[in-house]
C-alpha cells in the first residue's frame, strides 16, 4: 500500500492500543481497591434503595461526585445504573 494507507493502519493501530490500555488501567485500578470500591457502591445502593437520589447516595458512600459513583457502579460491574436503583419514595 501506499505511504499514507500505512500511515492510516498505524494509527488505527495506536488508537486501539491506547483504548485498550486505558481498559487495562481501570481494570487494575478496580483490582487494586476493589473490595474498598464495591464497599462503597454497597453503600451507595442502600442509601439509593432507601429513597436517597444519585448525589445524597454518592456522598453518604464517600464518592467525589455523583459522577465517580456511576463510573465506579459501571467498573464493579453492577448492573443498571444508581439513578435505576433509586426507590422513589422510600424512606
Amino acid at each position: 500500500g501506499s505511504v499514507a494507507q500505512q500511515r492510516a493502519s498505524i494509527a488505527a493501530a495506536e488508537a486501539t492500543l491506547t483504548r485498550a490500555q486505558a481498559d487495562a488501567d481501570r481494570a487494575r485500578t478496580l483490582k487494586a481497591g476493589g473490595w474498598v470500591a464495591q464497599a462503597n457502591v454497597d453503600i451507595a445502593e442502600a442509601a439509593l434503595r432507601s429513597g436517597r437520589n444519585v448525589g445524597q447516595a454518592a456522598e453518604l458512600a464517600g464518592f467525589a461526585s455523583d459522577l465517580q459513583l456511576r463510573r465506579t457502579w459501571k467498573l464493579a460491574a453492577k448492573p443498571g445504573t444508581p439513578r435505576g436503583a433509586r426507590v422513589v419514595g422510600g424512606g
